[in-house]
């Protein structure tokens, strides 16, 4: 089984957010804004290059079952995706609470809210 170079992307990617989450080290939101844009680009090159080598090495007759096994496959994963991340961020909330820096917000005159 060979690993595309999109899902080790995306392994790095799942390590550096993580890191971010706990630790809070990016120094601007817009950072975050552009990292996240990236994230959904290469995911979505991953998606796109799964069927693009489903046309190029499946034979003909068994295509069809093959793309909608894919469909099926991205549906059931980012449905599980969904479900771990309520575990992680459950488990970030749990554990790593005293890394998190909790500011007092001052609204647009100058008062504490």
């Amino acid at each position: 089984m060979r690993v595309s170079k999109q899902f080790r992307g995306s392994l790095g990617n799942f390590a550096f957010f993580f890191c971010e989450a706990v630790y809070q080290f990016l120094p601007s939101f817009w950072l975050m804004i552009a990292l996240v844009l990236y994230e959904g680009l290469l995911g979505g090159a991953t998606y796109v290059n799964a069927f693009y080598h489903i046309t190029k090495e499946v034979k003909s007759e068994n295509r069809e079952f093959s793309m909608g096994l894919a469909g099926v496959g991205n549906i059931t994963g980012m449905a599980l995706a969904g479900f771990l991340s309520i575990v992680v961020h459950n488990y970030i909330c749990a554990n790593f609470i005293h890394f998190i820096q909790i500011t007092t917000l001052t609204n647009t005159w100058g008062y504490e809210s």
